[in-house]
Parts: structure tokens; C-alpha cells; sequence
């Protein structure tokens, strides 16, 4: 009885530290004067917070490094699956990649060449467009991605959302 006992104490440790090294260890530091627990927003006699208007920039970009080394390498691996043919496997591993790093432009690409080289039109265009959107201004990234939605719609029957997005990759500067 005692050898269960500590094998699920053991075992219980390692869910607490596998959950402890899951969230990141930068702790934001308290709002000072004009923050959202200061004085100034607080309107007078309602006891409620005023909360601020949000900016409409898009969110930045977490800097986390070997976060973002792992969705890279995983994606490497992901690429080569999937032109080996291993299109499930090359999908699990882009998703784990995504897992890391929400942002990866390139994992988003080669989720939607997987998904179109399965024969799933509309997953390869939800992930064709997530693409287009993490790519930024990186204007290889758009072009390949235009190709690639210029095809996927070809293959969907919509000759004219083709020839939208092959105008788009040719304006692309």
C-alpha cells in the first residue's frame, strides 16, 4: 500500500511541475498613477471600474525564443512529412507547432498545403487565410500563398476567385 501511495504522490508532483513550467514566469508589474486600479477610473459615486478603450492595433508578438526554435523545428518536420506523402503526421506536428507559437505564418502554410493535398478545400482555404494574415508584409510568404489559394479555389470550381488571388500574389510588391 505505502509503494501506491508514493507512486501517486510522485506522480502528482510531476502534474504540479508539469503545470508550473506551462505558464510563463514574466509576472506584469502593478499599474501605477492612471491604471485601471487608480483613483482616476472610478467615476464618482458608482463604485465601478471605467475601463479604457482599447487601441486597434493587432496584439504583439510574445517574445519567447526557444518557444518560438521549437514551432521552427517543428515545422521543418512537418514540411518534410508532408512531402514525403505523411500528410497526418506533417498536420500533428504543424499543430504542435502551433501549440507554441499561435503566430507562425509558415506552419499556417503548410497546414493548408496538407489540408489541400488531402482533398480538404476548406480547411486549406481557413489555413491559407490565417496564413495571409501572420505573414505581415513578408511578401515571399504572400505570393506562395496566393499561388496557393488561386488553386485551392480553381480546384473548388470558383475560376473567378482564382483569377482574384493570382491578381493579388502579381500585385504583391
Amino acid at each position: 500500500m505505502k509503494k501506491w501511495g508514493c507512486f501517486l504522490m510522485l506522480i502528482g508532483l510531476m502534474v504540479l511541475l508539469g503545470a508550473c513550467a506551462s505558464f510563463p514566469h514574466k509576472i506584469p508589474p502593478e499599474p501605477r498613477n492612471g491604471g485601471p486600479s487608480s483613483p482616476a477610473f472610478l467615476p464618482e459615486g458608482t463604485g465601478r471600474f471605467q475601463v479604457p478603450r482599447e487601441s486597434k492595433k493587432k496584439p504583439s508578438r510574445p517574445l519567447c525564443q526557444p518557444c518560438q526554435f521549437a514551432s521552427a523545428r517543428l515545422v521543418a518536420l512537418g514540411k518534410k512529412n508532408i512531402q514525403l506523402g505523411n500528410y497526418d503526421r506533417g498536420i500533428t506536428l504543424l499543430e504542435r507547432s502551433l501549440s507554441l507559437d499561435g503566430y507562425n505564418a509558415h506552419a499556417y502554410y503548410y497546414l493548408a498545403m496538407a489540408w489541400f493535398k488531402k482533398g480538404d478545400f476548406d480547411r486549406a482555404l481557413t489555413f491559407s487565410k490565417k496564413t495571409e494574415i501572420f505573414s505581415g508584409r513578408d511578401r515571399q510568404t504572400l505570393k506562395k500563398v496566393f499561388a496557393l489559394e488561386s488553386r485551392i479555389y480553381q480546384r473548388m470550381g470558383q475560376p473567378k476567385e482564382a483569377r482574384r488571388c493570382r491578381r493579388k500574389g502579381a500585385q504583391t510588391p
